[in-house]
């Protein structure tokens, strides 16, 4: 047996607090090419200004971000800073997991995990450095302890495949992907060709379909565009997985579940007359009657580029004053509805009106698809993206600095869904993939080229995204208007490895080739310290004394807290003794 004692000579009823080893130690970051990086941003300036602590991290890991809006910038870092947190080490076996909320809850999986946004997680999470991360992730869903849980597995994990250009680790899911998607049979209807789920089981507790219903938290089962939607990107992407495999007769069958979705979605939840996808009741329903309501999920197809051209008129409603338009939206459920807003107030969580961000970044992620693959239309444009997520980024404030928390009051200023035990940076959207491939423009692909289209306000006169990690490569994009912002000359630069590559004048759309993919080398350490479950078997905590509440299994159970009150911590507060100790075993 291993023993680490650690000596902490106290004085009496003092508190010790240890240097808390970051989860970089654990997975160290992998160090890139000083040769292979540019060097036009002050990284610690930027940090400093989000109010983010330990650089090294951030700086070995994560592209850097300069624009000419402090909220969006600054809620970018602070989001960055939120998806480190909520990672905790687990065992050697299963490595990381991400958690949804900061403290234990009941009905998440083992280590915290809650599936409903594990693809957002991984959208954010496919443009950090250390790929280690999201491969203890993606594997805790197909060979650990989340298998049987579901979400856009697959086409989330296809679409991090186009950043890091691991053909192979992506080729190696295929089954597992096929099994969880199939789990899905018991809810699908043959008649109608669609999936139908719960609202409360869709993440959408307490919304107009169950107010339609006695049971307003567990009614309203029904056809969803949201559950076909994302069943339709799993199938797409099980289809080209499988194609990559050389597996032709499983591509042509899921190809073909996805465009048969695709046309069932379109005849049987597109109402013509009011524009837009409908929820259709499961039950006592003979007549294939719509809902009454729009509800923002509605526009959740567009985020994996299931809707023909002709459905874009949809997207007049999230900028409609009686639609989803808020100072802080879009909401959840239209204005027009008489369900608006009806008990929001009362307690968590109804999405009959509340601002969510778990579905304002299916939102954005959705427009900025429109806008870059869609032909060219009248309803939105590169401002209305800007504005929507300068919308979202204020929106995760408060008291004046970033945060985030459930659900927030779409007229006014405050979180109503905020519980202090469980919301402090509540980990179930996306925020920084939005910058860098929404606002940005950086739009990977699974060839050896990266397309460029910048969706930023063509009234800036400096933007910089720098060292993205992509394909095993560090790409860097910068546009200064007058050269006097970035020293680099004026117009819109692309550098890989540190070199420039393409230029041009103005803000616009560049397509550039990166090279080949280069393997990211995996330098795996483990922790062999963590004891998450207090296995008998495991590694035990020793110590002379540990005050009541501060519990000598804290420090070894794999969670790392970045709070300013910290309480998954162990102290000898209260001892009697001279001087105390704590170790492990």
């Amino acid at each position: 047996l291993l023993t680490l004692l650690f000596a902490a000579l106290l004085m009496t009823a003092a508190t010790v607090t240890f240097p808390v080893s970051s989860p970089a130690q654990a997975y160290p970051p992998l160090p890139a090419s000083a040769a292979g990086l540019t060097h036009f941003l002050n990284h610690d300036a930027l940090l400093n200004a989000a109010g983010v602590a330990d650089h090294s991290w951030y700086d070995q890991n994560i592209p850097f971000v300069d624009i000419p809006d402090a909220q969006i910038q600054n809620v970018y870092y602070y989001r960055w800073f939120t998806w480190r947190e909520h990672f905790n080490y687990l065992n050697t076996t299963d490595g990381y997991t991400s958690s949804e909320f900061l403290s234990n809850v009941f009905f998440a999986q083992f280590g915290g995990a809650i599936d409903s946004a594990a693809g957002h997680v991984i959208h954010d999470g496919r443009w950090v450095r250390d790929q280690s991360y999201l491969n203890d992730y993606e594997n805790y869903w197909m060979n650990g302890p989340g298998v049987g849980r579901t979400f856009w597995a697959a086409s989330s994990y296809y679409d991090r495949y186009l950043v890091n250009g691991d053909a192979a680790a992506l080729k190696s899911y295929q089954q597992g992907l096929t099994d969880e998607y199939n789990r899905w049979s018991d809810h699908y209807d043959a008649t109608l060709g669609l999936y139908w789920t719960i609202p409360w089981e869709d993440a959408m507790e307490y919304d107009s379909a169950s107010y339609q219903t006695s049971d307003h938290f567990g009614g309203g089962a029904g056809f969803r565009s949201s559950i076909n939607a994302y069943q339709y990107a799993d199938a797409m992407a099980i289809g080209k997985i499988a194609t990559m495999n050389g597996d032709t007769a499983t591509a042509t069958d899921f190809t073909n579940r996805a465009n048969s979705l695709k046309t069932n979605m379109q005849t049987k939840l597109w109402d013509t007359n009011r524009n837009f996808f409908y929820h259709r009741q499961r039950d006592n329903n003979a007549s294939g009657a719509l809902l009454n309501d729009r509800e923002i999920y509605g526009l959740f197809p567009w985020y994996f580029n299931m809707p023909q051209a002709s459905d874009n008129v949809a997207w007049t409603q999230l900028t409609d004053p009686n639609g989803f338009a808020a100072n802080y939206g879009p909401t959840s459920t239209e204005r027009r509805s008489s369900l608006f807003m009806y008990e929001a107030l009362n307690g968590c969580c109804r999405w009959n009106g509340p601002s969510w961000p778990y579905a304002t970044s299916f939102v954005l992620g959705g427009l900025a698809n429109l806008l870059d693959d869609y032909p060219a239309q009248s309803y939105v444009d590169r401002t209305t993206y800007y504005n929507q997520l300068r919308t979202f980024a204020l929106t995760q404030y408060k008291n004046g600095v970033p945060f985030i928390a459930e659900g927030h009051d779409p007229d006014n200023n405050t979180w109503i869904y905020d519980s202090p035990t469980n919301s402090v940076d509540y980990n179930h959207s996306s925020y920084t993939d939005l910058v860098i491939n929404g606002l940005l423009g950086l739009r990977p692909q699974a060839d050896n080229t990266l397309q460029i289209k910048p969706l930023v306000p063509t009234s800036w006169d400096h933007f910089a995204l720098e060292n993205v990690p992509y394909h095993g490569h560090n790409v860097t994009v910068l546009y200064d208007a007058t050269g006097s912002h970035y020293g680099q000359g004026t117009g819109l630069k692309v550098y890989v490895d540190g070199a420039q590559v393409a230029s041009q004048a103005g803000i616009g759309n560049l397509t550039v080739n990166v090279g080949a993919t280069i393997a990211a080398p995996v330098n795996r350490l483990v922790n062999i310290a963590a004891n998450v479950t207090q296995s008998a078997t495991g590694t035990q905590p020793i110590q002379s004394y540990s005050a009541p509440g501060d519990s000598p299994w804290h420090p070894i159970d794999g969670r790392i807290s970045f709070q300013p009150a910290v309480s998954t911590r162990w102290t000898s507060y209260g001892s009697a003794n001279a001087s105390d100790w704590y170790g492990v075993n």
